[in-house]
């Protein structure tokens, strides 16, 4: 077992081990939960995991379980607002506590939950997809979405902890494994680390563990450096998601997440080397890991349509659009460009592609 401090507002440890899910409640003493804990998940890992969770933390709290709809489309205000009202109706005080179990959704949505209630509760993260437990549930990012754009309402808040169990992420069915690959590739674009070689060399599942904890550290070190976003080092995490929110966005999110930052990582790289920022083979080895997975779709959108969209990234500034550009494999920098900039990149790039 193994712990990765991060070092933000709050500091908390990242747990990652293996067979933890059966006993979540010893890595939780240390903390002052209150006397009542919801479970929030959806309906796809209820059944699995939310029975092991509830028997174990019963025998020393009140808990009950709120229960998503697995997708999307579930981290919108209606969702919010019942949450928030089980809270009251339930006697939910300030000290007691959130414990999302699930993937990003249940992550996303359970922490501005968590944030929100009586400003601010007790928020424990129990991440059971391989997104989730890289990305989502680290750094205290929080959001739903709204119609005209993911993630636009939410706020930065830190759990206590966030408790990883490896042996959730190897029973993965194929499809939900591959939804957080890109996440992971992502790392190795931004950060000097062995993930694409593992991939490209058909040895990854070998390194699982590792590759967990590469993806958890780079990420504690870059928030700890910028919780709040303010020195433009938390930018380097959203490589490839210019692009990829604007797909979920146009598609309304029948294009999955994965597939959105895998697309745009290839899509972002090919833009880095058309702008002469990196070389064609950088390209090639971020192209092959996507593909790997089936990461990779062609575009049936118009182009204006998809840059109308990238204009509502949060990152944008001054009206240009900003994308978080590969110069070689493990580093990354910001380039801004105009709304015709990007138009004439992407048409002379889908002629690449």
């Amino acid at each position: 077992m193994k712990r990765i401090t991060v070092s933000c507002s709050r500091r908390y440890d990242v747990i990652i081990g293996n067979d933890l899910i059966d006993h979540i409640s010893s890595f939780l003493n240390d903390f002052n939960l209150g006397n009542n804990i919801l479970v929030i998940t959806d309906d796809n890992v209820s059944p699995l995991y939310s029975d092991i969770v509830l028997k174990d933390l019963n025998q020393n709290y009140q808990t009950s379980k709120y229960v998503l709809p697995n997708g999307e489309s579930s981290k919108n205000i209606d969702h919010l607002y019942q949450i928030l009202n089980h809270l009251s109706e339930n006697h939910f005080h300030r000290n007691d506590t959130i414990l999302a179990l699930g993937g990003g959704v249940v992550t996303d949505i359970s922490g501005l939950v968590a944030a929100l209630y009586m400003r601010g509760i007790n928020l424990v993260m129990v991440p059971t997809t391989l997104l989730g437990m890289v990305d989502a549930s680290i750094g205290g990012k929080t959001a739903i979405d709204l119609n005209s754009g993911k993630n636009l309402v939410g706020t930065f808040y830190q759990p206590l902890t966030v408790i990883c169990d490896v042996d959730i992420i190897r029973k993965l069915p194929k499809s939900i494994f591959k939804e957080g690959m890109a996440e992971v590739i992502k790392y190795n674009v931004i950060e000097d680390c062995p993930i694409i070689s593992y991939i490209n060399n058909d040895t990854f599942m070998e390194h699982l563990e590792e590759v967990i904890e590469y993806c958890i550290s780079i990420k504690a070190k870059i928030v700890s450096e910028d919780e709040y976003e303010r020195k433009g080092l938390r930018k380097l995490l959203n490589a490839g998601h210019t692009f990829a929110h604007a797909l979920e966005n146009i598609s309304d999110y029948q294009i999955s997440h994965g597939i959105a930052v895998g697309t745009g990582l290839v899509y972002e790289a090919t833009l880095s080397e058309y702008l002469g920022l990196c070389d064609h083979d950088t390209v090639q080895q971020i192209r092959k890991a996507i593909q790997k997975y089936d990461l990779l779709i062609p575009l049936e959108y118009d182009l204006n349509h998809i840059v109308n969209h990238m204009k509502l990234d949060k990152k944008n500034e001054d009206a240009n659009i900003s994308f978080i550009l590969p110069t070689t494999l493990g580093k990354c920098i910001e380039r801004k460009l105009s709304i015709e900039e990007v138009k004439q990149a992407y048409q002379k790039i889908g002629v690449i592609l």
